[in-house]
């Protein structure tokens, strides 16, 4: 609940310095793909929504990361992680409908670890995200993208490599 707390205060101080007549649209989207989490990957849905203008801009983000599983003789174990983001955006219009973009962020996620025959252990914590895209920009409000994204989550000491692509669309208000 305080990582929900930070990230709407977040959001909103975001619009205050940035939702002047300097932003010039809002926008809102859904986004599916595949996490990769140490070599082992699973779909993933992110929900995000910011502002921006021609250059830069800002956006929030919920992921959710999947179930990632791995099976031995020794038994099950299984990594699910939802996070929410807080990204500053740059954006490079490279045709009049074409942009790329690039983001660097915060991740404050929530891990579950389950194995065969142990209670579950639940962490979280927050570590930088980044990534680049491409979006194309429709007439009718409406956009598409491709995005790669890039985190290393630190829980309790280990190193997470967390990849994630998807494809999503977002409606321009």
């Amino acid at each position: 609940m305080k990582k929900l707390i930070t990230l709407l205060f977040s959001v909103v101080l975001a619009s205050n310095i940035f939702g002047n007549a300097a932003m010039a649209e809002s926008y809102f989207g859904v986004g599916f793909g595949s996490a990769d989490i140490e070599g082992t990957d699973d779909g993933s849905i992110k929900i995000f929504g910011g502002a921006r203008n021609a250059s830069y801009g800002f956006e929030a983000a919920y992921h959710d990361l999947g179930k990632q599983e791995e099976t031995s003789v020794f038994g099950t174990a299984s990594i699910e992680i939802t996070g929410l983001e807080l990204s500053a955006v740059g954006y490079l219009p490279v045709s009049p409908t074409i942009d790329v973009f690039g983001k660097l962020g915060f991740l404050l996620w929530d891990m579950d670890l389950n194995l065969t025959g142990f209670p579950t252990v639940s962490e979280d914590g927050s570590d930088f995200i980044y990534g680049l895209g491409v979006q194309y920009n429709s007439p009718n409000n409406f956009a598409l993208r491709l995005e790669f994204q890039v985190a290393t989550l630190d829980v309790v000491g280990v190193d997470l490599d967390t990849e994630i692509i998807s494809v999503g669309a977002t409606y321009n208000f």
